[in-house]
């Protein structure tokens, strides 16, 4: 018999894994865009605290200000946008110091950390989370 074509199985197996490979490469694509989403907001939030960390001074200890009230001194931020998003975001600040003591031997050295502890409130997180999607 000569044969010019596939056959029905060869057809049938053929679908069946293309549809397996379809279905895996569809489910790293979706893990991935969830990881780009996480990466994101990640780095946004790293911004937004690197605002009153690079601007922190012993002053704002056991403070709640916005955003805008870091920086306002330091930039002329003439974009009213961008002033409202940063007057909106609160940042608690408190900055405690920690002694501690390290024993090298017979030698005691003691040692001073500062601990900056930055919280935005849950109101302020929600109006994040939709403002920069």
């Amino acid at each position: 018999m000569n044969k010019k074509g596939f056959s029905l199985i060869e057809v049938v197996v053929a679908v069946i894994i293309l549809s397996i490979v379809g279905t895996a490469l569809l489910k790293v694509s979706t893990v991935n865009k969830h990881l780009i989403e996480l990466s994101n907001e990640l780095q946004e939030e790293i911004i937004l605290f690197s605002i009153p960390i690079i601007h922190h001074d012993k002053k704002y200890n056991q403070t709640k200000k916005s955003l805008y009230q870091y920086i306002e001194s330091s930039y002329d931020i003439k974009d009213d946008d961008i002033r409202q998003i940063l007057n909106k975001i609160d940042v608690e600040y408190k900055q405690k110091n920690i002694f501690s003591e390290m024993k090298e031997g017979n030698v005691t050295h003691s040692i001073l950390e500062e601990e900056i502890l930055l919280s935005i409130n849950k109101k302020t997180q929600r109006f994040i989370n939709y403002e920069f999607q």
